[in-house]
This record gives C-alpha cells, sequence and structure tokens, in this order.
C-alpha cells in the first residue's frame, strides 16, 4: 500500500505529512471530497467530448512518495525515453536494430504504427521523440515497473495540472506548509522545447499550434486546458492549410504561418493525402510540409510504433546493445507471441496472463484471460495463433493500493501511475509528479478513465527546503502570441456563444414578465393586465412554443427553450475554452448545476399537477423556476 508499510506503520512521505493533514474527522474529509467535486464542476472538468455528461473524478486524498525514491523512477523514465528516442531514430533510419537482429523485423514493420510514409521525417535538433509518457505501478515486491509506454500523442498533462491547482485550493493550508515539488517548470519546459523544435526557417518567433480531434475527442478538455495553459492556439485540421510547403492557419483576412504543430490527433488521421484517406481530421499535404522542413509535428509522424507492447520484451537486450546499461526501470514480464517458444508459453497459459493485442485500438483492449470460459480462451487461442505477431501475453502486475475516499470510508484501491518526460537539449525532463488513477472498486486490477477510474494528485515530498522560483520568469524577451487573429471557425463558435447567450437572456426576461403578471391576472382575461397577460403568453409562445412554463425553462432538447440555449452556449463555449477566460466556466456550470436541480425538482411535479395546463398553477412555483 502507498501509505502504509506491511508493519502498518506510514510510509515516511505519509508520515512526514501526518501532523500537517487537519482532517481529523470523516466529517472534514467528506467536506473536502464535496469541495473537490464542486471545483471540478465551476472549471467544467470533464471527461469525454462534447454532449458526455461523465464528471472527471478526483479523489481528495494525494498519492505522496518521498524525493528519494522519486529521484530513482525519475532516473529510469529519462533513461526509457532517451532508449525510446534512440529505436525511433533508429526505425525510420538505418535500421540496423533490424539488421544486427537484435529486434525482429515484424515488432517494427509489422506495426500499424510504423508508418512507411514517414520514412526521412526528421525533427531538429538531438531527439526525434519529443513527447514520451509512461504507464507505472509498483509491484506486490515494492518494485516499479512500467506497463505501457504512450509516445502516439500522449494525454493527461491537462488533467495532471487542473487536479494540482483543485487540490492546492482545496487543500491551500497543507499545500503551502508541505515541501511539495511544483510541476509548474515541467510546462516551462515543453514551452521552450516547443520553441527549439522549430524548423530554422521559422526565425526567432516561431509559431506554434496544437492540432486537435475537436470538441467530441473523450480527452478534449485536457487539449483546451494544455492549450490555454502553453498559450498556444488549439485548432483543428480544417483551420490550417498546406501552401508552398509550409503550413498556414487560416485567419479572418490572411494565412498565418504554424511553424511547430503538437498533434493530438493519431498520426495516421493527419494527412488524408499521404496517410489516411477517409479522414476529415487532418490536414492534405502535412506530411509532405514536414518532410520538407515547413514545419516540425509533435510528437514526429510514426511515434506510435514505440507504443507496440512486444518492444517490453526486448527493450532489456535493446538497453545493453545501444546503451551498454540495464534497464532502471523493468517493464512487465511480457512475451511476444511471434517467437516461437513465447508464444506456445502464451498459449498453455491463458488462464492466468493479461492477453495484449501490439496495436492499441478501441477494439482491441486487454484481456484478462483468467475471466475467461474455456470456450473463450480456445476462440482467443485460435486468433493468438492465426497472427501471433499482433499478440502479447503479460505477467499480471499486482498494482500496489492507495487509500481513496469512497462513500463513508477510505478504500485501498489499485493505482496506476501516468509520467510524463520531454526532451531538452541535454537529456529529458521528467514531470516531478504524475497523474495516478485507482480502480473504480476494491477488488479489480483494471484501471481505465473508460472503466471510471478515479484520478489522484501525485505530490513529491522534498526532504529539505527548497526556493520556488517562478517557473514562467525567463531572460530574454517574452515570446509573442503565436497569432493576433482567428481563424474563421473560432469567429463563428464566438458569434454563436453570444447569440446563444443573447437567447438565454431574452427568453428569461420573458418568462420573467409571464410569471410576474401570471399570479395577479390569469383569471382576469377582460383587464388590463389580463390582456398584457395574453401578450407576453403569446410571444413566449412563439418562441418557445405552446407548453407549461417549466418545460419553456427546463426542456434541453426543445429550441426556444432556455436550456436548450444554455445547452448550446456551453457547448460553442467548449470548442473555444482556449479563447475564454478561466472566470466564464463558474458561472456557465453555476447555470447548468442549476437547471439541472430544478429539473429534478420540478420537472416531474409539473407533469402531474400542470397536465393539460399552459402553465404550472403556482405563480410562486414559477417564481422559483426563474429565480
Amino acid at each position: 500500500d502507498e501509505m502504509l508499510q506491511s508493519t502498518g506503520a506510514a510510509r515516511g512521505a505519509w508520515d512526514q505529512l501526518a501532523s500537517l493533514v487537519g482532517m481529523r474527522s470523516w466529517d472534514e474529509v467528506s467536506a473536502r471530497r464535496d469541495d473537490v467535486v464542486q471545483l471540478l464542476e465551476d472549471h467544467g472538468v470533464q471527461y469525454g467530448g462534447e454532449g458526455s455528461d461523465e464528471p472527471w473524478r478526483l479523489d481528495p486524498l494525494p498519492v505522496l512518495l518521498d524525493e528519494s525514491e522519486w529521484h530513482t523512477i525519475e532516473a529510469g523514465l529519462a533513461q526509457r525515453s532517451e532508449l525510446l528516442d534512440e529505436i525511433l531514430t533508429d526505425a525510420y533510419g538505418p535500421r540496423r536494430l533490424l539488421s544486427s537482429g537484435v529486434l525482429p523485423p515484424e515488432v517494427i514493420l509489422g506495426h500499424p504504427g510504423f508508418l512507411r510514409a514517414a520514412d526521412g521525417v526528421t525533427l531538429p535538433g538531438a531527439h526525434q521523440l519529443f513527447l514520451a509518457a509512461a504507464d507505472i505501478a509498483r509491484n506486490a515486491a515494492g518494485q516499479w515497473q512500467v506497463l505501457a509506454d504512450r509516445t502516439q500523442a500522449p494525454s493527461g498533462m491537462g488533467y495532471a495540472m487542473e487536479d494540482r491547482r483543485v487540490l492546492a485550493q482545496v487543500l491551500a493550508g497543507l499545500y503551502r506548509k508541505a515541501r511539495i515539488h511544483r510541476i509548474g517548470p515541467f510546462f516551462h519546459a515543453m514551452r521552450l522545447a516547443l520553441l527549439d523544435a522549430a524548423p530554422p526557417a521559422a526565425g526567432d518567433d516561431p509559431r506554434i499550434a496544437l492540432l486537435t480531434p475537436g470538441p467530441y475527442s473523450e480527452t478534449a478538455f485536457d487539449q483546451a486546458y494544455l492549450s490555454a495553459m502553453l498559450g498556444f492556439p488549439l485548432v483543428e485540421g480544417g483551420d490550417l492549410v498546406v501552401e508552398s510547403g509550409r503550413l498556414w492557419m487560416r485567419s479572418m483576412d490572411r494565412l498565418e504561418p504554424v511553424d511547430v504543430l503538437v498533434r493530438r490527433v493519431d498520426a495516421e488521421y493527419c494527412d488524408p493525402l499521404d496517410l489516411r484517406g477517409d479522414s476529415q481530421l487532418g490536414v492534405p499535404g502535412l506530411l509532405h510540409a514536414a518532410r520538407q522542413g515547413g514545419v516540425s509535428v509533435v510528437n514526429t509522424f510514426g511515434s506510435g510504433v514505440l507504443e507496440n507492447a512486444a518492444l517490453l520484451t526486448f527493450l532489456p537486450r535493446i538497453c545493453r546493445e545501444l546503451r551498454d546499461q540495464d534497464l532502471i526501470l523493468d517493464s512487465a514480464v511480457t512475451y511476444w507471441c511471434g517467437e516461437r517458444s513465447m508464444g506456445s508459453h502464451v498459449i498453455g497459459n491463458l488462464e492466468r496472463l493479461v492477453i495484449k493485442p501490439t496495436a492499441r485500438s478501441s477494439r482491441g483492449r486487454s484481456i484478462l484471460g483468467w475471466t475467461l470460459t474455456a470456450a473463450q480462451r480456445a476462440d482467443l487461442a485460435a486468433r493468438i495463433s492465426a497472427e501471433p505477431h499482433r499478440w502479447v501475453g503479460q505477467e499480471p502486475v499486482d498494482a500496489s493500493t492507495a487509500p481513496t475516499v469512497a462513500g463513508a470510508a477510505l478504500e485501498a484501491r489499485a493505482t496506476v501511475f501516468r509520467t510524463f518526460a520531454v526532451a531538452r537539449p541535454d537529456g529529458y525532463q521528467v514531470m516531478a509528479g504524475a497523474l495516478a488513477r485507482s480502480a473504480p472498486t476494491p477488488n479489480t486490477m483494471l484501471v481505465s478513465n473508460s472503466a471510471g477510474a478515479v484520478a489522484k494528485d501525485v505530490w513529491v515530498l522534498s526532504s529539505e527546503p527548497y526556493a520556488l522560483p517562478d517557473p514562467w520568469v525567463h531572460e530574454g524577451p517574452a515570446p509573442s502570441r503565436l497569432t493576433a487573429s482567428i481563424s474563421p471557425r473560432v469567429a463563428e463558435d464566438m458569434y454563436w456563444l453570444g447569440r446563444y447567450a443573447e437567447r438565454a437572456e431574452a427568453t428569461i426576461r420573458l418568462l420573467r414578465a409571464t410569471a410576474d403578471r401570471w399570479e395577479d391576472f390569469h383569471n382576469s382575461g377582460g383587464t388590463t393586465g389580463g390582456q398584457a397577460l395574453d401578450v407576453v403568453a403569446a410571444a413566449l409562445a412563439d418562441v418557445a412554443a405552446p407548453g407549461p412554463l417549466a418545460e419553456v425553462l427546463l426542456e434541453e432538447s426543445r429550441p426556444g427553450t432556455v436550456a436548450y440555449a444554455i445547452h448550446r452556449l456551453t457547448g460553442v463555449a467548449t470548442s473555444v475554452r482556449d479563447q475564454l477566460s478561466s472566470d466564464t466556466w463558474p458561472a456557465l456550470s453555476a447555470v447548468e448545476r442549476t437547471l439541472a436541480r430544478e429539473r429534478r425538482r420540478h420537472v416531474a411535479p409539473a407533469a402531474v399537477e400542470g397536465a393539460g395546463n399552459e402553465f404550472p398553477p403556482s405563480g410562486r412555483t414559477a417564481d422559483r423556476l426563474i429565480e
């Protein structure tokens, strides 16, 4: 357990903070949990794209690690990133690892992440792998192991910073007193690394943008948050165009150059001309521009080949071959089925291994062999035998547990850590922390966001006081914003953001006018007040269609209602999050929460009490709804 030793005593980091925690009762713990939920809602944090109601779950208790222990992890991650960088450089260069037999050719050339069209595409500088992420866990023996590498378009950095900011606010007293390594310097290093990655033709002021699949991506928040934090615009494929061997961003009246493109789109979808022809997410000619040196795309095209789980089998040998070193952090024991003896071992032990396809996809998830029936294992064995090079078997890692707030108790849940490293001229800088995720229940080994995992912040505690320099202070002139203008897509979304805000306000004003007159005049049809009520009621029906007043306010699927306008307003705001102040989100979230609360409170009673009526029977009810 990350908090307790086998003797039951607290580990060093937890013992160090015990006197500072300040949560001496379960009521205080519950209050902190409620504060976390409130802040995440205020900030509009979610997992899933536009239209998703999947909240981002964050535990109020961080995971604590000693600085001395973190130094070993940090060294191991830096070494691993450098090794993967050398493999990537070789795979799209001389390919000596393949010709010498150190690495079977099928592991590289037979993997869908290897893009032949990207052969020869290089980045300026010493490193071809710009950003590396690794999922690690502490095993039952207390040793850290790498479960998987993420090099295609690593996600989670934005969530890590948001988690840190939320806990720094909820646990403000503890956060100020504890000697916690900050993660801000990592993002400063990433910003400098992006400037360094620009092609020589970019000059002293390179232009940088972040390519997103769009607001429907499951990590849309993470992408927008990272874009806003780094100060670079968030662009979609339709915002970009390749001309004269360079990449340009469409603005309202001209094209503006883009020198470095941070892609959060899988490489094969980035260019429908040279790669996947049915993609609507990329930019035709982007690969050609990168090959000509007109733009640097990071992570570079083809880096997804490093996510091949079969590589875990060969990394120790490759590390000794290329670096004359042993791996500091071992990988989970992995058997590549493309090697005959390993394949036979996997098929003979399906009932106790984790089976993974070598290519990551939405349909190719890990299979826990002990959960399969005999018939399912036989079917899986046949699939492996048919294409052995596409499968690996992995010894299960009994990941360490961390205390997680659940209901009215703490539960020990399996926890996996996602770590990040960015290329710098002298090596790789590792984030002094991580995005941890705990299993949704105490008795499951599967830790993934799609399965309902709970996020946890990771605090690396220093043993001695140390200075906390501002990570954003640097010598020389301040780097300029990428562009002084915005793309037509962003301009249109900003226009509709304003229009839906206007519509919501106008409908609310009309609702208020109707409710103000209802109580006094709904039984006085011949009076002046009754006639006024008829006019405003007719106007309201014209805007939102006839129906109970509660529906005009709360029905999200009907155009003209307040809820419809707010739903559309939030949707376009999500698309342009990088353009908006962080103060926007608490206001939008408060409106959405109010509507949801009133919907739960009033829609069902209104369906019974007001059935057949144009408005609810009580003016006070209508007033309360509008408020």
